[in-house]
């Protein structure tokens, strides 16, 4: 990773606010000296990061663990063999965090933006389903259910996931108008919702807002033996990276943010996440 992105290119003096270029590695940290005041400062001061104890390094270290999607528990069994005292698990944890906050403000801004146009494939699923039981004491889960819908772009792979409270005709269609452009080629399963099944042939409900809609019926085939670009691969394909994801993290402390995290990972390459969580660090 680019050190110039971690350490910043200038910073002001905290005493007399004059620009302070060059910083120096000095005692296992970057410090910018101010010959005015005779005063060293950290590279963290007026940073997100003003009051954390971690040298560089250790910063640096951290954050291209969270670049690699590693969990706070998975960067812990890397590190623990290296740094004895200075990287414990809440510390881990306590950088992840804000690293991750910071992840998701880049997700919640593209909730604010993006527009998906050309051939799209929507569907739905469920993270999470508590097992039904009679018993009359059991281990109460940590999360309730959650459903998501999925969108995304077959050519760009451009895609929005986002959390649902219902699966009825009103929910879906206003997310689907919120974040697909009219006149896209939109590709579905034959949910009640998308497609008319009481009539025969079955009818798009899709077509009334304006778009172009292809569905398969999964009850039968997953690929139109007529039509071999019809299909909902790519999205089922995103549902399985996703939770393949929540699954290797152990996530307990909600599933929004954790898609959020992987949203940014997915979009951007790992420079980009560098600049980004850089930036943000450095611009409180």
């Amino acid at each position: 990773m680019d050190d110039i992105l971690i350490v910043p290119d200038y910073k002001y003096c905290t005493s007399c606010k004059k620009v302070l270029f060059l910083p120096q590695f000095l005692d296992e940290d970057y410090y910018f000296y101010c010959k005015d005041c005779s005063l060293w400062i950290n590279w963290k001061e007026m940073t997100l990061l003003a009051r954390k104890k971690l040298k560089y390094s250790e910063v640096r270290t951290l954050l291209t663990l969270f670049i690699q999607n590693k969990s706070p528990t998975q960067a812990y069994n890397i590190l623990r063999n290296f740094y004895n005292d200075t990287l414990n698990k809440n510390t881990i944890y306590n950088y992840f965090k804000l690293f991750g906050e910071i992840a998701f403000s880049y997700y919640k801004s593209k909730l604010h933006s993006t527009i998906l146009t050309g051939e799209i494939e929507v569907d739905e699923t469920v993270v999470f389903k508590a097992k039904k039981t009679r018993a009359r004491r059991y281990r109460r889960y940590q999360l309730q259910s959650m459903w998501l819908l999925g969108m995304i772009e077959r050519k760009s792979k451009e895609f929005i996931i986002i959390p649902i409270n219902s699966r009825n005709e009103f929910c879906l269609i206003m997310k689907m108008l919120k974040f697909i452009d009219c006149n896209s080629t939109i590709y579905t399963d034959c949910y009640s919702v998308y497609v008319n099944n009481r009539k025969f042939p079955k009818e798009s409900r899709l077509v009334s807002y304006g778009y172009n809609n292809h569905w398969i019926d999964h009850s039968i085939e997953f690929v139109s033996s007529e039509f071999q670009h019809i299909h909902t691969n790519t999205i089922e394909r995103l549902w399985r990276t996703i939770k393949t994801d929540l699954r290797e993290k152990k996530i307990t402390l909600g599933y929004f943010k954790a898609i959020g995290r992987l949203y940014f990972h997915k979009t951007l390459i790992r420079e980009e996440q560098l600049k980004f969580i850089c930036n943000k660090i450095h611009n409180t």
